[in-house]
């Protein structure tokens, strides 16, 4: 007798079940899944904070100890630049303005990466695509030029904000000197620092630069444990786009990882720090992560 092979299947209930079991474990996976890339993402971030760091060592090694400035526009037929193409001429001796940094393709090059966190999507490498930075400099340390320092004369001196020599700077380990920033869409695509001024000239609403909204001047209370002010101004109406990248946010602290909850930093001693948002308006990046001596 020939033997007939038994045919097995499976029933529309049997299916159905694997299905159900199938789409359970995807859904307990996927925000493992997420939170793995997340953390990926935090630590190029942080890599590239480290690579910043050690190119403002050589720069500074090759400028008397003294920082790059933040940001210059330029002037009398010279081209405008800015710290990130400083650091960019420093290691590899091309990309020092924005013409070169066209010019030579050093926008385009692998250098040019630094400067760009895996966080924000469509980082634009056009060739002339200089602006496209994600990451913004303290604003005493490495100042945007031609702005006088009210803190200088609110004691009586007249003075312009000049970049800081490294050896100056007290509790370098807490200081932070370059961070996640805010930013905005810009036409020719990616993101970059509202106005193309890498600097967070807004951070703690402006307290940085000793305004008549904040009578506390930079150098003090180096131990307050008050958290920084990342309103973009003490107008209510700004609220909204607290921690947000966009125009309304402009030049400030951005807590950009983790669900927009956690912020690195470079700080002045080189190590890189993470920095946490607490609840809405409270974190523990604080005033004396930002305020420092006065250079004189």
């Amino acid at each position: 007798m020939r033997r007939q092979r038994a045919r097995f299947g499976f029933t529309l209930v049997e299916l159905l079940v694997v299905i159900g079991i199938i789409a359970v474990l995807i859904a307990l996976l996927l925000p493992a899944l997420n939170r793995a890339r997340q953390q990926a993402k935090a630590v190029q971030c942080q890599s590239n904070l480290r690579s910043i760091g050690q190119g403002l060592l050589i720069y500074a090694g090759m400028n008397k100890g003294t920082l790059p400035y933040g940001f210059w526009g330029g002037g009398g037929g010279a081209s405008g630049t800015q710290w990130t193409l400083l650091l960019m001429q420093a290691l590899t001796g091309r990309g020092g303005d924005w013409v070169d940094a066209s010019v030579s393709g050093q926008n385009q090059s692998r250098t040019k990466t630094l400067f760009h966190c895996p966080e924000v999507e469509n980082s634009d490498t056009s060739v002339n695509e200089s602006a496209i930075v994600h990451y913004l400099s303290h604003p005493r340390l490495m100042p945007q030029l031609g702005g006088a320092d009210n803190y200088a004369t609110s004691l009586g001196q007249t003075r312009k904000l000049e970049p800081y020599r490294i050896a100056k700077i007290k509790r370098s380990s807490e200081i932070a000197i370059i961070f996640d920033g805010s930013l905005e869409p810009k036409p020719a695509g990616g993101m970059g620092p509202v106005g193309n001024v890498p600097v967070a000239n807004v951070l703690d609403a402006y307290r940085m630069y000793y305004d008549s909204f904040h009578v506390d001047k930079p150098s003090n209370a180096f131990s307050n444990s008050t958290s920084v002010d990342l309103t973009p101004s003490a107008s209510a109406a700004n609220l909204p786009f607290l921690n947000t990248d966009t125009p309304s946010n402009p030049l400030n602290a951005r807590f950009r990882h983790q669900n927009n909850k956690v912020m690195n930093a470079l700080m002045v001693d080189g190590h890189v720090q993470t920095f946490e948002m607490k609840t809405r308006f409270q974190s523990d990046f604080l005033r004396g992560n930002i305020n420092v001596n006065p250079q004189f």
